[in-house]
């Protein structure tokens, strides 16, 4: 599943991977969310800026960094560095567990995913900015991927728009 935010133009970081816009909104219920989750998949830049922002959040879970950056280290509880392509770390996963796998931010790591037709969820918050540049929300895929509207909410406060989505098969 993958659990996201984006501007209105699609962007999911702005100009030089700022992420200031994203507003903090208290009907977003990460809690109930993160309570959810199995296990947790990241890009390298995700988790670098995860680790950045003092307490790591997700001490509870087993997190596992995506890197094609050789020798990369991970300093966080229950972390380490996934060894193997999306595709097998995905099985290897679900022999385990058929918890929820969220898929935490990169959108090159997103579009691997979804390449490789991973990604049976999307949850996606669409804040009501234009950044006008930044790091795409998807990247360009071989091939059509097909999901339909579960549910959605507009969120007074912020205006953000919650959006759950389903692969269809």
């Amino acid at each position: 599943m993958l659990y996201i935010a984006s501007s209105l133009d699609g962007f999911i970081a702005g100009p030089d991977e700022d992420l200031s816009w994203l507003p903090w909104d208290d009907e977003i219920d990460f809690e109930s969310f993160t309570s959810t989750v199995g296990t947790v998949a990241m890009g390298r830049k995700t988790y670098d800026f995860s680790r950045s922002q003092g307490e790591w959040p997700m001490p509870d879970k087993d997190t596992y960094v995506f890197t094609r950056q050789p020798g990369y280290e991970v300093t966080t509880p229950r972390t380490w560095v996934a060894d193997r392509p999306p595709a097998d770390w995905v099985a290897d996963i679900r022999a385990k567990s058929d918890e929820v796998i969220w898929l935490m931010g990169g959108g090159s790591l997103a579009q691997e995913f979804l390449e490789h037709d991973l990604v049976d969820r999307i949850e996606l918050g669409t804040v009501p900015i234009l950044l006008g540049g930044g790091a795409p929300l998807f990247a360009p895929l071989s091939e059509y991927k097909r999901f339909r509207l579960r549910e959605s909410k507009a969120l007074k406060k912020t205006g953000i728009i919650l959006a759950t989505y389903q692969r269809d098969t």
